[in-house]
């Protein structure tokens, strides 16, 4: 099983972009990065609000949106199992 291989799927289903060598640069990591902080707000909104379901969906979120990112700028994720 491997998280970034089925995001990865996912993207190339959408016709999302997934690069074949690492970098940083594009509107799409710049997209990425802004995504992965706002998620991080709301999540942490959620927490001080101790709403548990946005809590759980704001991690989930943020899980799918990070392994996007390492899947577009070419990273490997360790996965271990």
């Amino acid at each position: 099983m491997s998280y970034q291989n089925d995001v990865a799927d996912f993207m190339k289903a959408g016709e999302q972009p997934v690069r074949s060598e690492l970098s940083l640069e594009g509107d799409q990591a710049t997209l990425y990065m802004n995504l992965i902080s706002e998620e991080y707000q709301e999540t942490l909104s959620a927490f001080k609000a101790n709403d548990m379901i946005e809590v759980a969906d704001g991690l989930a979120d943020m899980v799918w949106v990070i392994m996007g990112t390492v899947s577009y700028t070419h990273l490997r994720a360790h996965e271990t199992g």
